[in-house]
């Protein structure tokens, strides 16, 4: 059997290591790389690349300098999931504005709208913990 390899690139979240044992509870290994390393890490070796969230937003006036330390996003060829900061990241590398929105807490539900392999397994709606501020 096949294991996944991912790669955790580190933005300074206090979630991090709960990523990491999800990985490893879902079966796959897993390295992981502070950002200031990315660039430089072979991130395409890997099956799979998490970027996960950290202390800052592009919507504070440093986000140009933050979006270069993200550069490393334009040569990824394998599948990619981002975390608050490294979701912000990836769409800002594409070409989007970031901005703050309103302050979330609490439970949420999620209801799929369609049908997608990358969502098997999972009820039509759920309830996830929303921690975002």
């Amino acid at each position: 059997m096949h294991y996944l390899d991912i790669c955790i690139v580190d933005c300074g979240s206090k979630t991090t290591t709960g990523i990491s044992r999800l990985c490893t509870q879902a079966g796959c290994t897993y390295q992981t790389f502070p950002l200031a390393d990315a660039g430089s890490a072979h991130l395409n070796r890997h099956d799979g690349i998490i970027i996960s969230g950290g202390p800052h937003y592009f919507s504070e006036p440093v986000s140009h300098s933050l979006a270069d330390v993200f550069a490393f996003i334009d040569t990824i060829t394998r599948p990619l999931l981002g975390i608050c900061l490294g979701h912000q990241a990836i769409g800002v590398r594409f070409g989007v504005k970031a901005f703050r929105g309103t302050r979330r807490q609490g439970q949420e539900t999620i209801r799929l709208r369609s049908r997608h392999p990358l969502v098997a397994g999972l009820e039509t709606a759920f309830a996830v913990q929303e921690d975002h501020c």
